[in-house]
């Protein structure tokens, strides 16, 4: 008996040593990946000071993302936000993921990765399997009103697969006054950038040259400067070439409009959106570049 209770006694030993082992493993790993995220934590508060410090007048927006991260609050925004420049974004339209946690065939809204609440209405737009977004018919069209300063970038990711004429988009400073960027020949072979004065065209200028456009990813960036209202268009992330538009207005832009034209005569439905970004000042080159091959590792060519 006394044999067996001494065994007994041997057994619950070890089992407490067991038990309290692997409470303090348990511990020690819930204590390193504490440590890890708040290191992760720091460095991305570090890393938002660096970006905007010099930046003054986006106070709120810096305190905003300062507290989400500390707070432990990054979600799958910043994670589309990786890699692209954020300096001056007002907006990023993303087809991969169109509804800020994926992507949805269904969504009525396009959601704004760029964390400024620039949601927009899709109206009739057809969401394809490969993230796309196109037209349907004409009563298709999606419409944001959102300030975009005079000097600003448009960029977008597009794809034409038929030769119809359609519409990727208009940036508007009223009904009577807007640039946009559509396929101009109905030959599949002419992308072309205008502005609209008062009814007339005041530029009419193709940007591919007659290189055809069908059938493969478009990866183009505008860059307007009102000071000598010179548009700088870039083609894969290369420049292109520069338009001079002799009389736009130089009040800020009130609305993006996507998929088809003011009336309604040209939707994109030979062609679709995979995603859209604006800015509030005029990139360099070298962050053009920086968004196309970001662009090309999301959305191949």
């Amino acid at each position: 008996m006394k044999y067996k209770i001494g065994e007994e006694k041997g057994s619950m030993a070890v089992y407490v040593s067991v038990v309290l082992i692997s409470m303090l493993l348990i511990l020690t790993a819930v204590l390193l990946i504490s440590n890890s995220v708040r290191k992760s934590q720091l460095e991305t508060i570090i890393g938002i000071k660096q970006t905007y410090e010099a930046d003054n007048s986006r106070a709120d927006e810096i305190y905003k993302k300062l507290a989400d991260t500390s707070s432990g609050n990054i979600g799958t925004e910043d994670d589309d936000l990786e890699g692209y420049v954020t300096n001056g974004l007002l907006l990023l339209y993303d087809g991969i993921n169109n509804t800020g946690n994926g992507h949805s065939n269904t969504a009525t809204t396009w959601k704004d990765l760029s964390g400024n609440g620039n949601d927009i209405t899709l109206n009739n737009i057809k969401i394809n399997e490969d993230n796309s977004l196109s037209a349907i018919d004409n009563t298709s069209y999606a419409v944001r009103d959102v300030t975009i300063p005079a000097s600003n970038t448009i960029e977008v990711v597009a794809q034409y697969n038929t030769t119809d004429i359609g519409y990727l988009y208009a940036l508007e400073k009223d009904d009577s006054h807007y640039f946009y960027l559509w396929n101009y020949s109905g030959s599949g072979s002419t992308l072309s950038y205008r502005y609209v004065n008062n009814g007339t065209w005041d530029v009419f200028d193709n940007i591919t040259d007659e290189t055809s456009i069908l059938n493969k990813k478009i990866f183009i960036s505008i860059t307007f400067d009102a000071n000598t209202n010179n548009a700088n268009i870039y083609v894969d992330g290369q420049y292109h070439k520069t338009l001079n538009f002799p009389k736009p207005e130089a009040e800020p832009n009130t609305r993006l409009r996507l998929f088809n034209t003011i009336n309604g005569g040209r939707p994109l439905i030979g062609g679709a959106i995979y995603s859209v970004r604006a800015y509030d000042r005029i990139l360099t080159e070298s962050e053009i570049l920086q968004n196309y091959q970001q662009d090309m590792s999301k959305y191949g060519s």
